[in-house]
């Protein structure tokens, strides 16, 4: 398809009466008309990440997922205490490691969810301070969670009891 092609049909959407195509007549068929179609290497090196990513996030904290691989070591670990729970129910170890390890998970799952998603309905003041309230929350869940398994029955054996019901 020749350049005075993509330029008629950029025309003919341009006058139609149909929102979305106007939007495709003026936009996408006269970027495509001066762009060279090629796969070659210095085409495809043109374009940048930057293009592609939203704006919220270029925007966002730049490190939520630098640390992927401790993440996902730390979620199989998870894994395996969890099923430590259920195969010796009320070890301490287990316990303590199968409770941090979850509150690890869900403090930095739903950190990159805020980092993600609050600057696009937030100011930065107010998703600072979701930050903060989301730690003070996940540390207040770990210390409440390790006093259950000091002072009570456990966390493996609060587990399996649930399960029996």
């Amino acid at each position: 398809m020749s350049v005075a092609n993509f330029k008629f049909l950029g025309a003919l959407c341009s006058k139609t009466h149909n929102p979305a195509l106007r939007v495709i007549g003026n936009n996408f068929f006269r970027v495509s008309a001066t762009l060279p179609f090629s796969t070659s290497s210095q085409c495809i090196s043109q374009s940048s990440e930057r293009e592609f990513l939203l704006r919220h996030q270029v925007s966002s904290e730049k490190k939520t997922n630098k640390n992927w691989v401790i993440y996902r070591v730390a979620s199989l670990g998870l894994l395996g205490g969890m099923v430590g729970c259920f195969l010796a129910p009320g070890n301490a170890v287990i316990d303590f490691a199968t409770v941090t390890l979850l509150v690890h998970h869900n403090y930095f799952g739903l950190k990159s969810v805020i980092a993600d998603y609050a600057p696009l309905v937030f100011k930065d003041w107010f998703t600072s301070m979701l930050y903060f309230t989301w730690l003070l929350i996940s540390i207040v869940t770990l210390g409440l969670l390790y006093s259950f398994n000091y002072n009570n029955i456990g966390f493996s054996k609060a587990l399996t009891n649930f399960f029996k019901l």
